[in-house]
């Protein structure tokens, strides 16, 4: 298998990030493991020598997922997988796609789904206070309004601009079935934004 790598794209923070998805991946100890939206494939690599079957989808064969398809449209059986994720690959469709694709990662999971997102917002820690237009910002950096977002190609929307904020995103989570168990930002990335969730049966 190859892998798509773009000069730039694995900065420190975004190895930070990695280290996220790994950690929240394994402290679950999954058998089974769906990964929308693979970039890289940095997760595919690094988690292959731990025993998950893990099945790797992307719309874009560029990528070289092991199934080509939509996460608004999963072609696998309810219940499938242990765990289903998707970091950082939400936001690459209209927000009105965002409920249905909740909707499929919950379907297809047997418990737990985890996402990641982009935040604009301003991020507060220990001193540290970061707007991530630039990724961390010593000092003082203070966001005055919360800007429009406007598609530039990549991203339909992100959290932090102006009708997207955390509660509706949570409010819109919880309305597909999905309990929060715990929701942060990266330290070193605070424009990640991780969601672990766990499928609400009742």
């Amino acid at each position: 298998m190859t892998y798509a790598v773009t000069a730039g794209y694995d900065v420190k923070g975004r190895f930070a990030s990695y280290w996220h998805q790994k950690e929240e991946i394994i402290r679950l100890e999954p058998k089974s493991l769906l990964e929308c939206g693979i970039g890289n494939n940095f997760m595919y690599r690094y988690l292959g020598g731990l025993g998950i079957y893990h099945v790797t989808l992307d719309i874009s064969l560029e990528f070289n997922p092991q199934v080509n398809g939509s996460v608004r449209s999963l072609p696998f059986q309810d219940n499938s997988f242990d765990v289903c994720v998707s970091f950082q690959t939400l936001e690459h469709l209209p927000y009105k796609n965002f409920n249905e694709s909740l909707a499929e990662l919950r379907r297809v999971s047997r418990q737990y789904v985890i996402i990641s997102l982009p935040n604009r917002g301003l991020y507060f820690s220990l001193g540290l206070v970061a707007y991530p237009y630039r990724d961390t910002i010593r000092g003082m950096s203070v966001a005055l309004f919360k800007k429009e977002h406007v598609f530039d190609g990549n991203h339909y929307w992100e959290l932090g601009k102006k009708n997207f904020p955390v509660k509706k995103i949570i409010a819109d989570i919880k309305r597909e079935g999905l309990n929060i168990l715990n929701h942060y930002r990266v330290p070193e990335k605070p424009f990640h934004h991780f969601f672990i969730l766990e499928k609400n049966n009742n």
